[in-house]
């Protein structure tokens, strides 16, 4: 039973004391080995509750959403995501993704990452099944990176131009 492997008093404890804004999902995730989630941004802070087996996601700062990340234009089907092939990298196609850099978690049941919004993630599951709860927040109160603007702004800027 998922609810009794999670310290609800302390989570709360937790989104109350980092300011985050209001619960606006809850998202039961699962997968299996080698199941993969190909990198993509997601607008509202997320909490990322690992419940059974391992995961692995890489971290993946805004600051290189125009500077070697390559998202999709808004209109696209694959809006939100990245062009680059992270597991199988075409330089000659996206040469400033060889500036990018991340940072690597391996999630272990109990373990809790928080995602800031505007960053980059890449999963991928390493057990032969996984179960993890991704919570997604309104901004509320917490600072801001400087470089998270540029993906409303140009998503802003995209959607008018479709409109005219």
């Amino acid at each position: 039973d998922i609810r009794k492997g999670i310290n609800w008093k302390w989570l709360n404890s937790l989104i109350r004391a980092q300011r985050f804004g209001r619960l606006l999902s809850m998202r039961l995730v699962a997968g299996h080995r080698d199941g993969l989630t190909p990198a993509r941004y997601i607008l509202e802070d997320s909490i990322h509750l690992q419940v059974h087996g391992r995961r692995r996601i890489l971290l993946i700062s805004p600051e290189y959403s125009f500077k070697g990340m390559y998202p999709y234009p808004v209109a696209h089907p694959y809006d939100g995501y990245s062009m680059v092939d992270l597991d199988d990298v075409n330089y000659g196609q996206t040469p400033a993704f060889a500036a990018v850099r991340g940072q690597s978690f391996i999630l272990e049941p109990g373990d809790l990452l928080y995602i800031p919004r505007g960053w980059w993630r890449h999963e991928q599951g390493l057990s032969k099944e996984h179960i993890s709860l991704d919570l997604r927040f309104s901004p509320g109160k917490r600072a801001r990176d400087r470089h998270v603007a540029v993906l409303p702004v140009s998503r802003d800027i995209e959607e008018r131009l479709a409109r005219t």
